[in-house]
């Protein structure tokens, strides 16, 4: 028998309940804090890498206010009384003020990732796409010198025989000079297939390059920019549902009195 006009005590179980979600949401918000200190809101990788955290790391607090929110529910069973719900005493007011905090938060992060992301992206597209021009332009000149000393040495025989004698010149070149002597179209004629296959390979290259990048940037959009977008529709969800319910428990009460 409780002796009368004593206060019940919580049970156990929503003790542990609120500790629990009291300390993962602390350790949580604490853990933000540190993440966007110092904040560099002019950098756009920083920002990236920040929200990417957040976001990677928003479950936690969701467990918390889980915790909490089971905790306050049983202590309202086992017959504690408790404030009203519109009292700024009432634990469950600053529960709910938080996850709807949250909620908002998350829903304001997603779309800002994802336009980071696609200039990121955009971005890299660009430095890959110039990179490609700058070789595509540098190309031929390696080339056209070598194709234009081949010219000066068969202009003079004498020298074209020693250099060919020589050894010193790759199996490869002297069936070059050897065609070319009889031909000499066909020094232009290679020049031009060189010029060709390396451009298409550039071309490969910057092509696989991009298509990497997107795919990236797509992957990097579905898994934090939704993700976020999860996060806070959830948020907003349990903030609705916990005032709600509320609500609905305070009517059979005030009937069974």
């Amino acid at each position: 028998m409780t002796k009368a006009g004593k206060r019940p005590s919580p049970p156990l179980a929503a003790l542990i309940a609120i500790v629990v979600g009291t300390v993962l949401v602390i350790s949580s918000l604490l853990d933000y804090l540190i993440l966007i200190f110092p904040p560099d809101l002019q950098n756009p990788q920083w920002l990236l890498n920040t929200i990417s955290e957040i976001v990677g790391r928003g479950i936690v607090p969701m467990v918390g206010i889980c915790f909490l929110f089971a905790g306050l529910w049983m202590n309202s069973r086992s017959g504690l009384p408790s404030a009203k719900k519109t009292s700024l005493m009432n634990p469950r007011l600053w529960v709910l003020i938080l996850s709807s905090a949250l909620g908002v938060l998350f829903l304001v992060l997603s779309p800002i990732y994802i336009n980071g992301v696609n200039k990121a992206s955009a971005k890299e597209v660009e430095n890959i796409e110039a990179q490609a021009k700058a070789a595509m332009d540098q190309l031929g000149e390696p080339a056209e010198q070598f194709r234009d000393r081949l010219k000066t040495l068969l202009q003079n025989p004498q020298e074209l025989d020693r250099v060919i004698k020589s050894g010193q010149v790759p199996p490869q070149v002297v069936q070059q000079l050897q065609q070319a002597r009889s031909n000499p179209a066909v020094l232009d004629s290679q020049f031009n297939q060189f010029k060709q296959e390396r451009q298409q390979e550039i071309e490969k290259r910057k092509t696989d390059l991009v298509q990497r990048t997107k795919t990236g940037s797509m992957k990097t959009t579905l898994r934090t920019g939704l993700s976020s977008l999860v996060l806070g529709v959830g948020y907003l969800f349990m903030s609705w549902m916990g005032y709600t319910k509320r609500g609905s428990r305070a009517r059979p009460a005030s009937r069974a009195s």
